[in-house]
């Protein structure tokens, strides 16, 4: 009896928010969020966290829709999809192996704004919102879209 390699491309939600909890998750912002909010006051705080959600959610909500078009303008086929998702993952997780050995970098002096938008947005961007991130959104989206159960 063949094996359908489309019928194990169902992700159910749990691993997909496994998925995005290591990619885009909150363990990797705190030091981040931390450092920039510094010598701010728990409203400053309290404001930056609240946008930096904001533009991460409007941006990845943004990805998914354009993604999902793009896909489906291109006739990308759904075992490629398959296939992506899997390196994505994969490189996700080496390069999460390979952080362990690089050399933390030198703190760097505070010359950056203290504005509202511009913190929220260097939080959004790329710490939240990574570029490994977004494909994975764009993958699973297609994929939910043709999972037929």
């Amino acid at each position: 009896m063949p094996i359908d390699p489309l019928a194990s491309a169902a992700i159910d939600p749990q691993r997909i928010f496994v998925f995005l909890f290591l990619m885009l998750g909150p363990v990797k912002i705190l030091m981040p969020f931390v450092e920039m909010t510094r010598h701010g006051d728990a409203a400053f705080r309290r404001q930056i966290a609240d946008r930096a959600i904001l533009f991460s959610a409007a941006a990845l909500l943004l990805a998914a829709v354009i993604g999902d078009n793009m896909i489906a303008n291109f006739g990308i086929p759904l075992p490629v999809l398959i296939l992506a998702a899997g390196l994505i993952l994969f490189l996700v997780a080496l390069n999460t192996i390979l952080e362990q050995f690089t050399a933390l970098p030198l703190p760097k002096p505070e010359i950056a704004p203290r504005d509202l938008r511009s913190l929220a947005a260097r939080l959004a961007f790329p710490i939240v919102v990574t570029p490994s991130g977004v494909a994975a959104i764009i993958v699973f989206c297609a994929l939910a879209k043709n999972d037929v159960r």
